[in-house]
C-alpha cells in the first residue's frame, strides 16, 4: 500500500515537497488507493517525490496511473522526481514504452 509523507520547508529549504511511497506492487488491485494518494499529492501543489524503492512488480494499470499522474503534474507545473534503488520499475515501464514518459531515465 502506498504511503505519503509531507515535508514542509525548513528555514533553509526553498520549497515544500511530498514523498509518495509507492509500495511493493503497482497493480490493478491497489490502483484505487494509489490513485487517491496521487490525487492528494497533486492537489497539494508541492514538489512530488515518488519513492519506488519498494516496488517489486507493476502491471499496465499501475503504470498507466503513474503516467497520467506525471502528465497531469507536468501540465500543472509541478516537479516530479523519483527515488529508486531497483530497476524493476524501469524494466516494466520500458516494456510498455513508458520509461521516458515517466522520467525514469532522467528525461523528465
Amino acid at each position: 500500500m502506498a504511503r505519503m509523507r509531507s515535508r514542509k520547508p525548513q528555514p533553509s529549504t526553498v520549497e515544500a515537497h511530498r514523498v509518495v511511497a509507492l509500495g511493493a506492487e503497482l497493480r490493478i488491485g491497489n490502483a484505487n488507493a494509489l490513485q487517491a494518494m496521487l490525487r492528494e499529492a497533486l492537489a497539494s501543489g508541492d514538489e512530488i517525490i515518488l519513492d519506488a524503492t519498494d516496488v517489486r512488480s507493476a502491471d499496465s494499470a499501475g503504470l498507466q496511473l503513474l503516467y497520467a499522474f506525471v502528465r497531469d503534474s507536468k501540465a500543472r507545473g509541478i516537479t516530479v522526481s523519483w527515488q529508486m534503488s531497483e530497476t524493476i520499475l524501469c524494466r516494466d515501464a520500458g516494456l510498455l514504452g513508458l520509461d521516458k514518459a515517466l522520467g525514469l531515465n532522467g528525461s523528465h
